[in-house]
């Protein structure tokens, strides 16, 4: 049995542009994300709510996860909205989760790490 590739409900597909990288779903996807992006990734709502900007220090690595956009994501691929179980049991507790946001930084002679889930 072979698939084409085509035929896959997700083909990540990643890249770097001048302001972000970004990982998307499939191609077609990341160059939709990449032409209609406005704003800046550290200018939206979500971004501000989950990362620091106001810690001094040398940022090391951060992590910004819309945890809503990846859901409908997922409930689309898996067709998920018709599963009674999974809106039943599931999708209350998953709904109000928002963003999750990690950053390290390099603080002094400290390594700061902070996490920040937001929910609705």
């Amino acid at each position: 049995m072979s698939v084409d590739e085509e035929d896959l409900p997700v083909r990540p597909t990643f890249g770097l542009l001048k302001d972000r990288y970004v990982i998307a779903t499939s191609p077609e996807y990341f160059e939709r994300v990449s032409e209609t992006a406005d704003d800046s990734l550290g200018e939206t709502e979500g971004y501000q709510a989950v990362i620091d900007r106001a810690t001094s220090g040398a940022t090391q690595g951060q992590v910004m996860i819309d945890i809503d956009a990846v859901r409908e994501a997922l409930e689309t691929v898996f067709e998920l909205k018709d599963d009674p179980e999974y809106a039943s049991e599931i999708l209350p507790k998953v709904e109000p989760l928002d963003h999750f946001g990690l950053r390290m930084a390099r603080v002094g002679d400290l390594n700061r790490f902070r996490a920040v889930l937001t929910v609705s």
